[in-house]
C-alpha cells in the first residue's frame, strides 16, 4: 500500500486531477500525515467519515497550530440522500461575561497579542465532542481503529517542515511564555524546533489513547477530564466540570441556496459563510447575466468582486452571531427582496467605482493561466502559505458517494499558546472571535458561541455531488471561497486553475492584491479609489469537484502550501 500511496503522491501532491465518473474514492488534506491515515482506513473498509475522523485526529499532531483537542469545528456531509450538518464549535464559559474583552476604562484590549493568548479567550472545547457525534451517526468501523494513525504518528513522530518552522519562529515569543508549550515546541535550548528536527508528543499519544479506549465522552467525564481541567485552571483558564457537562454539539440545518443551476449547502450561523459564499456568489451570477465577462485579472474583475464581497462583509459584520442573538437568518435573506435590493445597491456600487477610470471590458470565458510549477502553482511564490492561514479544512468523497467537508480550528496560531500539561494539546483562544464591545449580536456572553468564518461546501447538481469543498484562513475564507468558485463557473477554468489564480482581499479598508497580478492593476484600482496593499492573501482550500454530474471529478489541494489531493483505486482498497 505505501508504495501506491508515494506513487499517488508523486503524481498529484498540491495538483490537480482528472478522475472518471461515478465515485471513485478522493481526499484534499493539510498534510501527508492526515492522508495517510485516512487512506489507511479507507483500505480497512471504513467510509468517508472513518477516513475524517482518522485524518482530523492526524492533523492534530501534523498541524498542532491550526486544530485539534482543544479546538472545535463545523462537519458537514451528505450520506445516502441525507445533509448532516455538526456544530461543534467552541462555547463560551459560565465565567464569560459582556465585558471580558475591555480594559478598566471600558474600550477593547489590543488584539494581537494581549486578546488572543493566555486564559482569559478559551473557550469550551468541541473537536472531539464533534467527531464523536459524526462517527456515531455515520461511522463504519471501531472509534478505536480510526485513532491509531494518530497514535502512532504522535509517538513515532515526524520532522519539522519549512512551514511549520516559520510559523514557530513568528508565535514563539508569544507561545514560548507558557512553559509547558516551549517544552512540546523548544528544542531544549532556549529556541523553538528547526526545520528538520523530529517532533514526538507522547504525551498527546497517551491523551489520544485514552480517547481511544473511552470514546469521545472520555475528554469531557471521568478521569481525563478531570486532569486536563486542573492542569488548565493552573494557568486561570475559567473553564469547569460544568461548562463540560453543559457543552452539546448543535444539529442546525446548513444554509441552502441556488447557484449556477446547482444545490448548494453551507455551514449554519454562528458561521458567517452562510451569509458572505452564498450572497456573493448569487449576486455575481445575477452581474455577469446582464454585463460581460471581464478578463480574469482585470481592474473590472477585481471591482465587481471587491464590492461584492464588502458588502456583505458589512451585512455579516452587523448581523451574524450565534442564534439566537444574530439578527439576519441567511436563509429567509437568500431569494428574499432584501436580497434584491442590495444588488441594487452593489452594482451602484461597483459603477461608483468603474467610473472612476477608463477600463475596456472584454469578454474571455476561459482565460489563460501561467503555470510556473508542476504542483499547479500559477504566477505566485510556492515557497509559503502566506500570513493569515488559521484553521484547517478537508474533503474527502468516498466511493459509495458519502461527501463530508470539515473545517477545524483553535484560531490563532497554537491557539491561546497553552498547553496543557501531561496530555500535550492546545487551548484554544476562539472567545477572542467575539466583538469586543458590548450591546453587539456577537459579543460575548455564557454559553454562546462566537461568529466563525469557517464555511465547509457541499454541491449537488439534482441528488448528485459535483462539489466537496472549503478553506482554511480565518477572515479570508469566504473570499477564497467566492473567488475559487467564481473562477471556476463564471471565467471557466479548470480546477487546478481556479484555485492556483491570484487573489484579492478587502480587509477594513485595505484591498489587498496578490504582487503576482499585472503591474498595472494596483494603479488601476488605486484610480478607482482603493487603497491597494501588496500581500499574498494567504488561504488554503481543498477541493473534489466535477462542472456538472456528466463531468469527471477533478481534485486539488492549494498549491501554495504542503497539501494533498490524491485518489485511490475502489480495486486497491483492502477487504
Amino acid at each position: 500500500m505505501m508504495k501506491l500511496l508515494r506513487a499517488l503522491v508523486a503524481l498529484t501532491l498540491v495538483s490537480g486531477v482528472s478522475l472518471p465518473n461515478a465515485y471513485p474514492f478522493a481526499i484534499s488534506m493539510p498534510t501527508q500525515g492526515s492522508a495517510e491515515a485516512a487512506i489507511e482506513i479507507l483500505n480497512k473498509g471504513g467510509n468517508a467519515t472513518d477516513a475524517m475522523v482518522a485524518g482530523a485526529f492526524a492533523l492534530n499532531v501534523t498541524q498542532p497550530y491550526n486544530m485539534g483537542l482543544g479546538g472545535g469545528g463545523f462537519y458537514l456531509a451528505h450520506a445516502g440522500g441525507k445533509t448532516y450538518f455538526w456544530n461543534s464549535r467552541e462555547m463560551a464559559p459560565a465565567s464569560a461575561s459582556e465585558k471580558m474583552f475591555l480594559d478598566k476604562d471600558g474600550k477593547p484590549i489590543n488584539y494581537y497579542p494581549e486578546r488572543v493568548t493566555g486564559p482569559n479567550p478559551v473557550g469550551v472545547p468541541g473537536t472531539v465532542a464533534g467527531l464523536w457525534a459524526a462517527h456515531r451517526k455515520l461511522g463504519k468501523l471501531p472509534w478505536k481503529m480510526l485513532l491509531a494513525p494518530a497514535i502512532r504518528l504522535a509517538h513515532d513522530g515526524f520532522p519539522i517542515t519549512s512551514h511549520f518552522a516559520d510559523i514557530l519562529e513568528e508565535e514563539w515569543p508569544r507561545i514560548s511564555k507558557f512553559p509547558t508549550t516551549a517544552a512540546i515546541f523548544g528544542d531544549g535550548e532556549g529556541g523553538h524546533l528547526r526545520v528538520g528536527r523530529m517532533l514526538r508528543q507522547p504525551l498527546l499519544a497517551k491523551t489520544l489513547e485514552t480517547i481511544a479506549n473511552g470514546g469521545g465522552e472520555a475528554f469531557y467525564h471521568g478521569e481525563l477530564a478531570t486532569s486536563w481541567l486542573a492542569e488548565a485552571a493552573r494557568f486561570g483558564v475559567k473553564i469547569d466540570q460544568a461548562d463540560l457537562d453543559h457543552y452539546r454539539v448543535a444539529t442546525p440545518l446548513p444554509i441552502e441556496f441556488k447557484m449556477f443551476g446547482l444545490r448548494a449547502l453551507i455551514s449554519a450561523p454562528p458561521s458567517a459563510g452562510g451569509i458572505m459564499v452564498a450572497g456573493s456568489l448569487r449576486f455575481l451570477e445575477h452581474y455577469y447575466r446582464l454585463h460581460d465577462v471581464p478578463a480574469a485579472d482585470s481592474a473590472t474583475r477585481v471591482i465587481v468582486t471587491t464590492e461584492t464581497l464588502r458588502y456583505f462583509q458589512n451585512l455579516r459584520n452587523d448581523t451574524i452571531a450565534d442564534p439566537p442573538a444574530g439578527t439576519l437568518d441567511p436563509q429567509t435573506y437568500l431569494g428574499s427582496t432584501e436580497e434584491k435590493k442590495a444588488w441594487v445597491v452593489i452594482e451602484k456600487n461597483i459603477t461608483d467605482h468603474r467610473d472612476r477610470i477608463e477600463t475596456r471590458v472584454t469578454t474571455q470565458p476561459r482565460p489563460t493561466v501561467r503555470v510556473l510549477a508542476a504542483n499547479g502553482a500559477a504566477l505566485h511564490d510556492t515557497s509559503s502559505e502566506g500570513a493569515h492561514s488559521h484553521t484547517a479544512h478537508m474533503s474527502i468523497l468516498d466511493d459509495a458517494g458519502m461527501s463530508v467537508a470539515y473545517t477545524s480550528t483553535i484560531e490563532q496560531w497554537f491557539g491561546s499558546g497553552i498547553a496543557v500539561a501531561k496530555h500535550g494539546f492546545l487551548l484554544n483562544n476562539e472567545l477572542s472571535d467575539f466583538t469586543a464591545e458590548a450591546g453587539k449580536p456577537n459579543s460575548p456572553a455564557a454559553g454562546k458561541r462566537p461568529r466563525s468564518n469557517m464555511s465547509p461546501m457541499l454541491l449537488f447538481e439534482g441528488t448528485k455531488p459535483v462539489g466537496v469543498l472549503g478553506c482554511a484562513g480565518g477572515g479570508r475564507i469566504p473570499t477564497v471561497l467566492v473567488e475559487l468558485l467564481e473562477n471556476y463557473y463564471i471565467h471557466k477554468m479548470t480546477l487546478r486553475e481556479a484555485m492556483a489564480f491570484p487573489r484579492f482581499h478587502p480587509n477594513e479598508g485595505k484591498l489587498e492584491l496578490d504582487p503576482s497580478y499585472p503591474t498595472s492593476l494596483p494603479a488601476k484600482l488605486h484610480d478607482a479609489g482603493y487603497d491597494v496593499a501588496s500581500e499574498k492573501v494567504g488561504a488554503t482550500p481543498h477541493a473534489l469537484m466535477r462542472r456538472t454530474a456528466a463531468d469527471a471529478w477533478e481534485v486539488a489541494a492549494e498549491p501554495r502550501a504542503d497539501g494533498m489531493a490524491l485518489t485511490v483505486d475502489r480495486a486497491k482498497r483492502g477487504k
